[in-house]
């Protein structure tokens, strides 16, 4: 039964889709200030995270008339700047803060982008998102050892992202393109056994990538 729904699938996707692709971009990304919320005291703990650069993610995609349509693997994995403590209106700085910790995140999407009919000086714009699940870890060790989060959960994720290509040779295209996306928080037990809330913040993200036809 499974080989027959794969065939009639492989058999539509094929009756669609005028060319496929691959895909690979690189560039850099940032996260906006993420909150870790201890749940029994109300007590949150705010941190920033250096922008990273590297390889953002692969994909693979097909062409349908004006629009495309793929599946993208990204990657993401910062490093922790600051923390600021907050607790009964009071704020300090948490110590300790080291290269240990950081905030690391493999997402799976499913997008779509929508190509207008116009060019600006030969580049295709393009404009679209996507859905799907983030694997999200957090490691983070503060005052001095004596408190601790080690955790991966996964999560619900999604994201905007605009840009421009540009054909390059017959099979390759070139571009530029931004991204903002957003990841759901996930909940688990720090090292103290008490129940925390993690809510990442807005990530964005600006790079370059390589389209090959296939």
């Amino acid at each position: 039964m499974y080989k027959i729904i794969l065939i009639v699938v492989l058999v539509i996707v094929e009756s669609y889709a005028g060319k496929y692709y691959g895909s690979i971009k690189a560039g850099y990304s940032s996260i906006g200030n993420s909150k870790i919320v201890v749940n029994s005291d109300k007590q949150e703990i705010e941190s920033s995270f250096e922008p990273q650069f590297d390889i953002q993610s692969i994909a693979v995609g097909m062409f349908h008339g004006r629009y495309t349509f793929e599946a993208e693997y990204s990657t993401d994995k910062f490093t922790q700047k600051e923390q600021m403590w907050s607790k009964d209106g009071d704020k300090f700085t948490a110590n300790d803060i080291g290269t240990q910790n950081s905030l690391d995140i493999q997402a799976l999407y499913a997008n779509a982008y929508y190509y207008p009919r116009y060019k600006l000086y030969g580049a295709l714009p393009y404009i679209g998102g996507g859905m799907g699940l983030a694997n999200i870890k957090v490691v983070a060790i503060y005052d001095y050892g004596a408190y601790s989060e080690n955790a991966e959960e996964t999560t619900m994720a999604g994201h905007i992202t605009g840009g421009f290509i540009k054909k390059f040779d017959r099979d390759i295209y070139v571009g530029v393109s931004t991204r903002l996306a957003k990841y759901m928080p996930i909940k688990y037990k720090n090292s103290r056994g008490e129940d925390m809330t993690y809510e990442p913040g807005l990530s964005g993200g600006l790079s370059v990538g390589v389209r090959v036809l296939f």
